[in-house]
């Protein structure tokens, strides 16, 4: 009875081994730099600034386009935390006309020229698309200017 026990556990190591090889062989993670200028108004509640994001694409496939998050949104009328919120009766403090994050400026240097790139907000979730595939290994340098009021 011993001996099946041990061969049923080493038979399962091995099988799992064979189906799931390990993770190392298998992980990336994108890697981003970031250079950020901000200033915080106090008594306006707003938030300015621009970055320069250096973006490298560590993943095995082409890109053609980035994604990025927009936290503040949330709290913007008819998002889906508002909505979320509002059933729930929770963020009292919320107020109908917050602006959540504002972009003024959105592009990518190419070759020393700045180039405004094309973007959508869906919520929280700007989905830009770049005007060439971004390669495994390849890196992207993007321009930033936004304003953002500080959620409630």
């Amino acid at each position: 009875m011993k001996k099946l026990a041990i061969l049923t556990l080493l038979t399962s190591i091995f099988i799992t081994s064979w189906v799931f090889p390990s993770q190392q062989d298998t992980y990336w993670q994108q890697h981003v730099h970031y250079k950020i200028k901000a200033k915080l108004d106090p008594d306006n509640n707003i938030i300015t600034g621009s970055e320069t994001l250096i973006y490298t694409n560590n993943s095995p496939d082409e890109l053609d386009k980035v994604y990025f998050r927009l936290y503040w949104n949330l709290f913007k009328q008819n998002s889906h935390g508002w909505k979320y919120a509002e059933k729930r009766k929770m963020y009292t403090r919320l107020k109908k006309d917050y602006k959540g994050v504002q972009l003024k400026k959105f592009s990518i240097i190419s070759q020393g020229n700045e180039i405004p790139l094309d973007y959508k907000i869906d919520d929280t979730i700007l989905e830009a698309k770049l005007p060439q595939v971004l390669k495994s290994g390849e890196s992207i340098t993007f321009k930033i200017e936004w304003e953002a009021e500080v959620p409630p």
